[in-house]
């Protein structure tokens, strides 16, 4: 019964100096990232990286918009744009051959993954 007491204790204390101990100033945000904001509220965020000028860069377009921003009159929208925008892209061509509609499933199924939130991304290349 004393040893069960003498953990309890032990334990309550070692939470308490785990909270006090992680408090902590906020993470600042690295200076060698730019960022900015476009008039039409499109975010933008650069990394330069002088030490390897070759690399590459990878952009990607996220649009922080859902079903649960639209009005009544847009229903639907958010569901639509990124379809649209998908359904646009036609490659390989029609006359491709045999292996033109597989090659299609195949491109769309690698371009597309799906939301990690409430976010519609639409990857295109």
């Amino acid at each position: 019964m004393q040893g069960t007491k003498i953990r309890l204790l032990t334990g309550g204390l070692l939470m308490m100096a785990t909270v006090v101990m992680c408090r902590q100033k906020a993470l600042q945000p690295d200076p060698a990232w730019q960022q900015g904001t476009l008039a039409n509220g499109f975010q933008w965020q650069v990394l330069a990286t002088p030490q390897r000028p070759s690399d590459r860069i990878e952009v990607r377009l996220s649009v922080n918009i859902g079903s649960l921003s639209e009005s009544t009159q847009q229903s639907g929208f958010s569901h639509f744009i990124p379809r649209l925008a998908l359904n646009a892209k036609r490659w390989p061509p029609d006359h491709a051959g045999p292996f033109a509609m597989a090659s299609r499933v195949l491109t769309r199924s690698v371009l597309c993954r799906p939301p990690s939130s409430l976010m519609t991304t639409v990857c295109l290349t």
